[in-house]
Parts: C-alpha cells; sequence; structure tokens
C-alpha cells in the first residue's frame, strides 16, 4: 500500500506540522487583529477625547476673546468719556478769553464813541463807518452772550450730574448704614434669643418637675413595684432584652426600623422610602422633586436589601444600620404643598459629594482593612421619604435618634467658637437634639464604630474635623412647649405642629434616657450649665451602669448638681469625671453623697477623678466616705494628677484597702 511506504509517512507528518504552523500563524494574526482592533478603538476614544478638549478649550478661548473685547470697549467709552469731558473744558476755557477779549474790544469801542461823539462836527463818513463798526461790535457781543450761556447751562449741567452723583453715593451710604443696623438688630435679637433659651433651659418649669415625677417612678417600677405620686402605684415601664441582657428600645433594635420599613412596604403602616446611595453616585442629580413619584423605581433601595446588606456587615465591635438620614434647615414631614426644601439642589449636590469622597469608609474596598461587607446605603431625605407627612410624623424622629443610624447634618447657624449648631425651625432643632443625644461616636474623641455616626456637611468633605461634631447637653423633655427653651421655634402649621414635636420629643427623650445602660458626654467642653441640665434628666436612667463625663470643663457647681441626682441612679457602676475643674468642694460634696445614698454605695465600683484640682481635703473627705463603717461596692478610685500629698494618698490607699477587705482586691487609685 502507498501509505505504507516511509516517504508516504514523512509527507504526512510534513503536511500535518504545515497545519499546526498555519493555525499557530492564524491565532497570531487574531491576536494581532484583536491588538490592532484595540488600538484602533483606544486611538479613536483619544481623538474622541482630544476633540471634546479641543471644543472646550475653544469655547474658554472664545469667552476669554469676548470677555477681552468687552474690556476693550469700556476701556474705549471711558477713553472717550475723559475725551469729551476735556474738550468741554477746553471750550468752556476758550469762551471765557473770547468774553474777556470782547469785554476789552467792549470798553475800547465806548471810548471811541465817545470820541466820535465829541468830533461829531467830523467828517459824515467817519461817522457812518464808525457807526457801522459799532454795530459789528454789537452782534459779535450778542453772539458771545449766547456762548456763555450756553457755556453756563454745561456747567449747571456737570454740576447736576455732579450732585446726582452725590446724591446716590448718600444714598449708598445709608442703604449700608440700615444694612448694619438691621444685622446688628437681627444679631441682637439672635442674642437675645439665645440668652432666652438658655435661660430656659436653666429654670426648670412646674409641668417639666411633674412629668419627670411620673417618669422617674415609671422607671423605678420597671425595675421594682413601688408607690408612685398620690400614694397610687407606679406603672412601669416595659422592657425588652436581647440574649446578652441589653434592654432594648425602639431606638437601639435594628428590627424596630427594619421593620417599619417593611410594613410601610406591604402597606401596614405609612410607606417610607430611602435614594440608593449608588444611584445618587452614579446620577448626582442637580436636584430631587418634591414628589418621589417622579423618580424612577432603580433610586429607591428595599427593606429585604437593607436588612440584608446589615446582616452581611463583617463589623465585629459594633454594626450600624446602611441608612442615612440628612438633617437640614427646613425638615418636616408637614411640607407637602409648600416651598420646596431644597429647589436650588444644595443640599442633595453636598450630600452626592460627600457619598462620593467617602465610599470607601463604608465599603473599605481599599486599603482598610478590606471589604466591610457594606455594598449599598439607603438615603432618608425627609421630602422623599414620606408621601403623607401627616400620617408618618410620629415616626419622623426615629430616623434621627435610633443610635444605629447615621445623620448628616447641614446647620443652619454655627458658632464659630463653640461649633454648636442652631436651628429657628422646630423640627430641625428636635431632630438635631435627638441625634446628638446618645451618639456616643460624636465626641472629640473619635468615633469607635465602622465610620463616624455624625457629619457636619458645612465643613470641607475631606476635612476631619466634619466628624467632630460638638453634642449639646440634653434638652429637657418639654423643651419644645411654649414658653420653654424652644417655645419660639418656627413651624408651617403652628401650635398643632409644636404639639406632635413636643410629644415627639418628649417620648423618645424618656424612653431613650430610661432604658440607657451608658452615657458617654467625653470632651465635648461642657461647663457647670451643661452638667446641670444632665443632671435634671439622671434619675430617669434606672438601667445606667456608666457615666463618662471625662474632659469637660465642669466645676464644683456642677458636680453638687450632678452628684445631688446621681443618688437616684440604682445601678451605677462606672462613674468617670477625669480631666475636669472639680476641687476640694466638688469632691467633699461626691463623698457625701457616697456616704447617704445606699444606692451608690452598693453599686458604685469604679470612681475616676482624675487630672482635676482636688488637693489634700477633698481626697481625705472620699477616704473617709470609701473607709468608714459602711460597706461598700467602690474597688476603684482614680486621683492620679491632683495636686495631693504623700500623706493624702497614703489615707485613699488606706481606706480603699480597709473597704477591699473580705471582697474583690482594691485597685488604689493614687
Amino acid at each position: 500500500m502507498p501509505y505504507s511506504q516511509p516517504w508516504m509517512r514523512q509527507g504526512q507528518i510534513a503536511l500535518d506540522n504545515c497545519v499546526k504552523h498555519i493555525a499557530e500563524l492564524k491565532c497570531m494574526l487574531q491576536v494581532r487583529t484583536d491588538e490592532r482592533d484595540a488600538n484602533l478603538k483606544l486611538a479613536q476614544q483619544t481623538n474622541e477625547l482630544l476633540q471634546e478638549v479641543t471644543r472646550e478649550r475653544t469655547q474658554l478661548q472664545t469667552q476669554m476673546h469676548e470677555m477681552q473685547l468687552e474690556k476693550e470697549s469700556l476701556q474705549t467709552e471711558a477713553h472717550i468719556a475723559r475725551a469729551n469731558a476735556e474738550k468741554v473744558t477746553r471750550e468752556l476755557q476758550e469762551v471765557t478769553r473770547v468774553r474777556e477779549q470782547l469785554t476789552e474790544r467792549l470798553a475800547a469801542t465806548q471810548t471811541e464813541l465817545k470820541t466820535a461823539q465829541i468830533d461829531a462836527a467830523g467828517a459824515k463818513r467817519a461817522l457812518e463807518a464808525q457807526s457801522e463798526r459799532f454795530a459789528t461790535m454789537h452782534a459779535t457781543t450778542m453772539r458771545a452772550e449766547a456762548e456763555k450761556a450756553a457755556a453756563e447751562a454745561l456747567t449747571q449741567r456737570v454740576e447736576a450730574e455732579r450732585a446726582a452723583e452725590v446724591s446716590a453715593r448718600e444714598a449708598t451710604e445709608r442703604a449700608m448704614e440700615e444694612e448694619r443696623a438691621a444685622n446688628e438688630a437681627e444679631a441682637a435679637r439672635a442674642e437675645e434669643e439665645r440668652k432666652r433659651r438658655a435661660l430656659c433651659a436653666v429654670e426648670v418649669q412646674d409641668d417639666t418637675r411633674e412629668l419627670l415625677e411620673i417618669e422617674i417612678a415609671a422607671a423605678r417600677a420597671a425595675m421594682m413595684p413601688s408607690v408612685g405620686k398620690g400614694g397610687k402605684e407606679a406603672k412601669p415601664r416595659p422592657m425588652r432584652l436581647d440574649a446578652d441582657g441589653n434592654v432594648l428600645t425602639r431606638f437601639n433594635d435594628p428590627e424596630e426600623l427594619l421593620q417599619y420599613l417593611e410594613e410601610g412596604e406591604r402597606g401596614t403602616k405609612p410607606l417610607v422610602t430611602l435614594l440608593r446611595a449608588s444611584w445618587l453616585r452614579a446620577k448626582m442629580p442637580e436636584t430631587l422633586p418634591p414628589d418621589r413619584s417622579k423618580l424612577p423605581a432603580e433610586a429607591f433601595i428595599s427593606a429585604s436589601e437593607l436588612r440584608k446588606i446589615y446582616k452581611q456587615s463583617k463589623e465585629k465591635k459594633r454594626k450600624l444600620l446602611p441608612i442615612i438620614t440628612v438633617l437640614h434647615p427646613n425638615s418636616s414631614p408637614h411640607a407637602k404643598g409648600g416651598p420646596h426644601p431644597d429647589a436650588e439642589g444644595a443640599i442633595v449636590q453636598t450630600v452626592c459629594e460627600a457619598l462620593d469622597e467617602r465610599w470607601d469608609q463604608f465599603t473599605r474596598k481599599r486599603g482598610t482593612g478590606g471589604d466591610s461587607g457594606i455594598s449599598e446605603l439607603g438615603v432618608f431625605f425627609d421630602w422623599i421619604a414620606f408621601g403623607e407627612g401627616k400620617s408618618a410624623a410620629g415616626a419622623f424622629g426615629l430616623f434621627y435618634a435610633h443610635e444605629l443610624v447615621t445623620v448628616w447634618m447641614i446647620p443652619e447657624k454655627k458658632d464659630a467658637l463653640s461649633k454648636q449648631f442652631d436651628y429657628t425651625g422646630g423640627w430641625a432643632a428636635a431632630e438635631h437634639r435627638l441625634a446628638t443625644l446618645l451618639k456616643s461616636t460624636s465626641d472629640l474623641s473619635g468615633y469607635s464604630g465602622p465610620w463616624p455616626q455624625l457629619l457636619d456637611l458645612s465643613e470641607d468633605i475631606d476635612s476631619e474635623h466634619n466628624e467632630r461634631i460638638h453634642r449639646p447637653s440634653p434638652s429637657e423633655p418639654l423643651a419644645f412647649r411654649t414658653r420653654h427653651e424652644f417655645g419660639t421655634a418656627a413651624y408651617v402649621e403652628g401650635e398643632d405642629e409644636r404639639e406632635v414635636v413636643t410629644h415627639m420629643y418628649r417620648d423618645a427623650l424618656v424612653e431613650m434616657f430610661t432604658c440607657a445602660q451608658a452615657l458617654t458626654f467625653n470632651r465635648l467642653g461642657w461647663l457647670d450649665t451643661d452638667a446641670s441640665r444632665l443632671a435634671l434628666l439622671l434619675p430617669l436612667g434606672s438601667q445606667v451602669q456608666e457615666l463618662h463625663l471625662s474632659f469637660n470643663s465642669i466645676g464644683d457647681q456642677g458636680l453638687f448638681l450632678l452628684a445631688q441626682r446621681m443618688t437616684q441612679m440604682v445601678q451605677l457602676k462606672v462613674l468617670n469625671l477625669a480631666g475636669n475643674q472639680i476641687g476640694d468642694p466638688g469632691a467633699s460634696r461626691l463623698s457625701g453623697a457616697l456616704t447617704e445614698a445606699t444606692a451608690l454605695q452598693s453599686s458604685l465600683f469604679n470612681l475616676d477623678l482624675g487630672q482635676n484640682n482636688i488637693g489634700d481635703k477633698g481626697a481625705l473627705a472620699l477616704a473617709a466616705s470609701v473607709g468608714g463603717d459602711t460597706k461598700m461596692a467602690l474597688r476603684k478610685l482614680n486621683l492620679k494628677g491632683n495636686p495631693l500629698s504623700p500623706a493624702a494618698k497614703k489615707g485613699v490607699t488606706k481606706a480603699l484597702k480597709k473597704q477591699a477587705k473580705g471582697g474583690a482586691p482594691a485597685a488604689t487609685g493614687r
């Protein structure tokens, strides 16, 4: 057979190699073709980009040329105006010179006329010639008088223009003076309002006292049955606990917010819609419509997706809800039908810029420890979130006060020194107070969660200072009622709306304080007045185990008030007052509270008074109360950084050791 011949097999092998080489050449050709197509596409994109840049450059050059032409036109007009003014001046000078000449000539003519009259007996020809000369000179004089009148009219017109300019300048100065006066009046009014609010914040009115007595009795009844005001048994406040024994409320349980959103989608509650953060980043809308029905479906994020994202979060210490609430000066659920709260789009554009700048902080995609599990966020704009504001107003504050929600704030006013925010609208003021009440991540010591929960969008987006939000001391429960701290705040619908805000703030504040287990107010610059405002609410904290007020400016007077009300905190274990301005009087008053209050004796374990102004007198008073016959739970007392003598330090150590006998080892606070 011919196929069995060696030459035939060799030819087949050569043919197979040729086919193989042809296939490889085809592959190489295909690769080169793909590379050529990619390079052609890249070149086309580069040409298109170059053309776009060229068009923009041409437009800018055209604009610059037009501006240059306009500048040259204005310079030309100014030059012509100056030339006209100089010409008028020269003509006026010329007219004056001609007038003087004519005056001299008129005097000469009169002299000649007299001579002619004297020489009347002269020749008739000389008399006629003289008469003709006189007539010519008279005509010249008349013309000179006319030119003089025209010059005087021109002078009057110039003077009138100058007078009008002076009048306009004076009117401008008067307007500026009136504006300065109006600004001074507004500043004075704002200062009076600030003083009024500060006075209302310090004064405790009767209706506030009565409410606090009822709520404090209810908080105690939640722990054990007690007799309320008037001999009646106080109604206990129901409390829910999680698997770790922590108290759950509407404002710290993630399910409260997620279920509310889901029930709104099912129609059992008012629908609340949140915008998708990635849609805002992609579209960068100039503004948002006043009605959410005008937005596409892809602009919104569902409650089920938010729940899934929350469960996928990889944060171990503290998981925050993937929800951002925007607080702005025009915030209100009752604004439907009124002016658009963001007609110019400034709020939306600021939020979009912040989202774009801080996106990696949420997702941690680049260089921050790996994927956070957060792939999307829901953004709450009040005029988009609520379709019918009145039906959902009761839950409005939940989206600002919830401890796991992030709030981005745009202040109406901000004090340059204290950085305190101020809002004239009642809703915005209440939302600001609720948002800054218990979110401990907002103090100046930094945030402990995966991202800062409070952000100031009036600062530069890439600045760390907009993470340092000043938290005001808490206002009393009825602060938004008339004749109270925020009693003059503005509302769209008047007193009815004021009542809604009052109830919203009161209920939220009482529930949050009653169920809080830790209160953290470090590094906020608080003074004695701020401590007094907090002291008013401390008896509500029946569940509070830790109270942190370190590195503020609280002095003896503030500690007096805190110690007076702190005696009713039956579960307080940790009290941190380090880095304040407490002296011997304050330390002595605190030692008295420890001696008098059985609740503090049995609960307080750790007391930190380091870096204050406590001397030997205050330290020995504390040592006397701790080392007395009464058995106390106190095992840690920190007085480091105070001006103590060795004898005082020794006395404190001895008192702690005495108290620790038979119990846990003492931690001496020298």
